[in-house]
């Protein structure tokens, strides 16, 4: 029976692993190999689910540069088909239309003198369902192709939607599976708004080309609109983290005698702006400094270097080169515009040389954490 059908890529545990990690990180490098790993999955989930075998696969058709890791995941799985880059390029107002490089005629005619007629297009991302669409209906100028197969780490419902209601004229059996199925999206600019955290464009988030595809200006302003609230102060500590690390490290790497930049040392550094400096950030560093690190870690702004320290080891932070990167176009910009970056720069050339303990004793706080009179 002709028909469409589409389903979340089995063995969940593992793809939901991977996406989390995918979904959240700002290292290209972690967000490239989350992708690859869920095309392998997913090319493997596609032949289960159309019921097809390796050998039944020639070639696939993978959109250029956000398709790249797509395509490496896929190749383990299918080592001898073809992969076929597909250029396209969104236009027009809202960016509603796809305009596609056509294919070189030696390609073509090599594609329509073959008897096989199973087509597979993969997409890292479907929103609205139009590059696919007009991906399709190119490809069906040249490949009478009975059998699609259609692969995307997330899907949104609206692009789900249009896929099945205009592939109904190609009168085809059809297939599509992804990582994430997404419901929300933007109406005006086709960006997810339940996707990719923090750098919202799949292509910015796995080249670290941050601000191509997704304005800088537009995510200034989606942080912008978190302040005042609770999630707001707490990336304000979030940028003010990073900046005490980045000006660490390009002012004072060669000083031997600056103090080094463990959890401790931050956390008290914080505790000093908070209270003698006069920044309002609503925020328990007790509860939540922490969880805040630990984010910071995890989505890859921030590492360490471990070395050892009597009986044990000391952990020593640094922003990484991705963390720069996000951080110096949208979390320092807000910084400065309320005045942060100013008041940690008064301060910091006393901070940095001294240890975490001595601030703590400077701001006179007792052994249960509490202030002393």
């Amino acid at each position: 029976m002709v028909g469409f059908f589409h389903r979340k890529i089995l063995n969940s545990n593992k793809i939901d692993k991977e996406w989390s990690s995918l979904q959240r990180t700002v290292s290209k490098e972690v967000a490239y190999k989350a992708t690859e790993v869920i095309a392998e999955y997913s090319a493997e989930d596609m032949l289960d689910f159309a019921s097809l075998n390796k050998s039944n696969v020639d070639r696939i058709f993978i959109k250029h540069r956000d398709g790249l890791p797509m395509a490496s995941g896929m190749r383990k799985i299918l080592p001898k088909a073809d992969v076929i880059y597909l250029n396209t390029k969104r236009k027009g107002d809202y960016n509603n239309n796809v305009e596609i490089t056509p294919l070189d005629e030696e390609t073509i005619l090599e594609i329509k003198n073959d008897e096989n007629s199973l087509t597979w297009f993969a997409d890292p991302i479907n929103a609205r369902g139009t590059t696919t669409m007009n991906v399709l209906r190119y490809l069906r100028e040249f490949i009478p192709f009975n059998v699609l197969l259609l692969s995307h780490v997330v899907a949104n419902k609206m692009g789900i939607g249009k896929v099945q209601t205009q592939i109904t004229n190609f009168n085809v059996d059809s297939y599509m599976n992804y990582a994430f199925l997404s419901k929300k999206i933007n109406p005006t600019n086709g960006f997810l708004e339940d996707g990719l955290e923090l750098i919202p464009d799949f292509g910015d988030k796995v080249f670290g080309t941050i601000g191509d595809d997704y304005p800088i200006f537009q995510m200034q302003d989606d942080l912008r609109r978190l302040l005042g609230t609770k999630v707001g102060d707490i990336e304000i500590i979030k940028g003010i983290i990073i900046f005490l690390l980045q000006r660490r490290e390009s002012d004072y790497y060669s000083d031997k005698k600056v103090k080094w930049a463990t959890r401790a040392w931050i956390k008290w550094s914080i505790k000093w702006y908070l209270k003698l400096r006069d920044i309002r950030i609503e925020v328990n560093i007790e509860q939540h400094f922490n969880f805040i690190m630990d984010d910071l870690v995890e989505r890859g702004f921030i590492n360490y270097n471990k070395y050892s320290f009597k009986d044990s080891y000391t952990r020593h932070y640094y922003v990484t080169d991705d963390g720069v990167n996000l951080s110096t176009k949208t979390y320092l910009p807000i910084l400065d515009e309320l005045g942060i970056l100013k008041i940690i720069l008064k301060d910091f050339d006393y901070i940095v040389n001294i240890s975490a303990d001595t601030i703590k004793k400077k701001l006179n706080v007792g052994p249960n954490g509490s202030r002393n009179a």
